[in-house]
């Protein structure tokens, strides 16, 4: 992937990285909305989330549900500076008496102490004395002043009913949050976190997917619905746990910012697989709210009152399938990657070198055989001294390239006619290459005497014969690299 995306991070800029890795730098929160980026073509740097080029690949637009948290230790102190405030008011008016408390001598009226004295008269006894002075006492008890409260009061009533309000939001918040998401099961804590986050963004279409440990894909988005959601997945190149192309197709029910794709369809490939996938979600409202909308936005009357109110959504962004961290899954998959290529390329590698030695056996074979000619003008004399030196040393390298490949075409022949065809075809080239030197050799052991003009006339025969082979393998070997450089 091409990289040319920078970022501005600790008074100065980082980069170049690609799209994919900003996408992981993001989930690894190692950066955030805010970040500043830049590429080739841009007239200044921008924030992350106001981006549109890395739309298709992030989901950054718009911040998580802004949740009220009320520090009731703020509302205590706001409340008592304001009773300080209120005090300092009240004393610049004019001072009233401070009510009167139980304990306290209350001034009696003339009429009241007449009736006191009267019954302190009639009363006979202490005891009745006693009692006589606390029913007197109840009667005369000043009752609580019931006058409008305070401006103080009111400020203090206010402030008490926001936080109590602001509680109660922040209650509600939580409460929502865990309701629409309560049944969510099988993703593990990281994943989790991400689904919850999307359904607070309020900008855009968002989504996020998450795979569960029984093969179903949990999917949250900002849209609450309800509405009937057709998913798509598509592999992408070497970003799956998979040799082949995976594109799977799947429908679900929106509810509540949630649906859960349970039934999968496998379009291609063998079987849902662990990766980064490109997701398109194509979502239609089934509620009946927005099929009146629909409906009135044919005539013009309502074409403007309803011009920004859709009854359809699409979604696409690139979507990690996997209960692992971006991180920790882009390590298992390099080392997957290595294993499935060493696999795939082992068998080439195989004949590749035995191309390369049947080469290197022709060229030695030549030199040895003009070596052999320029010691002996007899014959028989170059025949055993060319057979001693192939025999010890180019001999057993050739039989044991022709046994190898026998075998690996006898074994492949009912299983893979490709894989078999080409062992074949090595052994076919040995056997070329055999025939050429044993041809040689024997027509050189035939002569009656190894004149000057006789070695030379053999040595030219040979090189000539040799040139076509080596063209050939050259061929087959330019073949089997390319095939390499494919599965790299």
């Amino acid at each position: 992937m091409k990289k040319d995306w920078f970022i501005f991070k600790n008074d100065h800029h980082v980069g170049p990285f690609s799209a994919e890795e900003i996408f992981r730098m993001f989930h690894d929160e190692k950066i955030n909305n805010n970040c500043l980026v830049w590429k080739e073509g841009m007239e200044q740097w921008q924030k992350l989330s106001e981006t549109g080029e890395l739309y298709d690949v992030l989901t950054f637009s718009g911040a998580p549900n802004e949740k009220v948290d009320v520090d009731m230790e703020i509302v205590e102190r706001s409340f008592i500076e304001e009773e300080k405030e209120e005090e300092k008011e009240e004393e610049k008016e004019e001072e009233c008496p401070p009510p009167l408390t139980m304990n306290q001598e209350k001034p009696l009226s003339i009429e009241k102490e007449e009736i006191v004295e009267n019954r302190k008269e009639e009363a006979t006894g202490n005891d009745e004395i006693e009692k006589s002075n606390i029913e007197v006492h109840e009667e005369l008890t000043f009752a609580p002043d019931e006058s409008k409260p305070g401006r103080s009061l009111w400020l203090k009533r206010i402030v008490a009913a926001v936080a109590i309000l602001s509680f109660l939001f922040f209650s509600w918040s939580i409460f929502k949050e865990h309701s629409v998401l309560k049944h969510l099961y099988g993703i593990s804590e990281s994943n989790y976190d991400r689904l919850i986050k999307v359904t607070g963004l309020r900008i855009g279409s968002k989504m996020e997917l998450a795979l569960t440990s029984e093969k179903n894909i949990w999917l949250t988005t900002n849209k609450k619905g309800p509405a009937q959601l057709y998913l798509t997945l598509t592999s992408r190149n070497k970003k799956v746990k998979s040799e082949n192309r995976v594109v799977m197709f799947s429908k679900a029910t929106l509810k509540d910012h949630v649906a859960r794709f349970k039934e999968i369809e496998l379009v291609e490939g063998d079987q849902l697989v662990e990766g980064y996938y490109i997701a398109e979600v194509d979502g239609y409202y089934t509620d009946i709210t927005s099929k009146i909308k629909k409906y009135l936005k044919r005539y013009s009357i309502f074409k403007k009152l309803f011009k920004n109110v859709s009854s359809k959504f699409f979604v696409r962004k690139i979507v990690l399938l996997s209960d692992k961290l971006p991180s920790k899954f882009d390590k298992d998959l390099k080392r997957y990657l290595e294993r499935t290529r060493n696999r795939k390329i082992s068998p080439m590698l195989v004949k590749q070198q035995a191309y390369q030695t049947l080469i290197s056996l022709l060229d030695m074979a030549f030199d040895l055989f003009k070596s052999s000619l320029e010691k002996t003008r007899s014959p028989k004399r170059f025949l055993r001294e060319f057979t001693e030196v192939y025999a010890m040393s180019f001999g057993p390298v050739f039989q044991g390239i022709v046994t190898e490949h026998k075998k690996a075409q006898l074994k492949y022949k009912k299983g893979d006619e490709v894989k078999s065809k080409e062992h074949g075809m090595i052994v076919n080239y040995a056997a070329q290459v055999g025939n050429l030197i044993s041809g040689l050799v024997k027509k050189a052991s035939k002569k009656k005497r190894l004149t000057r003009k006789e070695k030379k006339k053999l040595t030219v025969e040979f090189n000539r014969r040799i040139i076509p082979l080596k063209q050939l393998a050259e061929i087959r070997l330019k073949k089997i690299e390319d095939n390499i450089h494919e599965i790299d």
